[in-house]
């Protein structure tokens, strides 16, 4: 979640895929609409002050200068502050950022959240990050890019080709390994 508020509406369920972008759910934004309604109508006074101060300033000089930078300014801030609150509003819909399945979600109707809190998990299953490791005896013939061999207990007949994407600098100290990831296809 970017925003704070009550979980109002879940869009997506748990098993379902999602593409970048997709909404998950959203987050009340009764408050932040009132506040975008307010904004931009300061922000219409503020451009339209400034438009007329600046026709009087330039076309008639009639005024004072600071009047004119005043109004210029305060259009500014006003326009400056709408698009804030809107970019606001826009985050109280929680969207993907990744494409995947929606492998859990760990909010429900009524949650309250804050900026920071983990509301869903999707999981991108292509490809598939394999993460092992390799004993110190064998590790200088690992190299990035390599090709490997993968096997799984539970597919006792298949094998699998990936190549390594990563290799570890430093031995894990609790299994005296190092570190190694591949890629694979789903």
């Amino acid at each position: 979640a970017e925003e704070s508020g009550t979980i109002t509406e879940i869009l997506v369920d748990k098993g379902q895929r999602v593409s970048v972008g997709d909404s998950i759910l959203r987050i009340d934004d009764r408050l932040l609409r009132s506040q975008v309604d307010e904004a931009r109508a300061r922000a219409a006074l503020a451009a339209e002050t400034w438009t007329r101060r600046k026709r009087l300033w330039e076309e008639d000089r009639v005024g004072s200068e600071l009047a004119y930078l005043e109004a210029r300014y305060a259009s500014e801030q006003a326009t400056a502050g709408l698009a804030s609150l809107e970019r606001r509003l826009e985050r109280t819909v929680v969207t993907a950022p990744i494409e995947g399945v929606l492998d859990d979600r760990m909010v429900e109707l009524g949650t309250l959240v804050s900026p920071g809190t983990p509301v869903a998990r999707i999981v991108d299953l292509n490809p598939l990050k394999i993460v092992g490791g390799v004993p110190e005896r064998f590790a200088p013939d690992v190299r990035r890019g390599a090709d490997a061999v993968i096997g799984f207990d539970v597919l006792t007949d298949r094998t699998f080709e990936a190549a390594v994407s990563f290799v570890g600098s430093a031995v894990d100290a609790r299994s005296r390994t190092f570190p190694v990831e591949l890629l694979l296809p789903n």
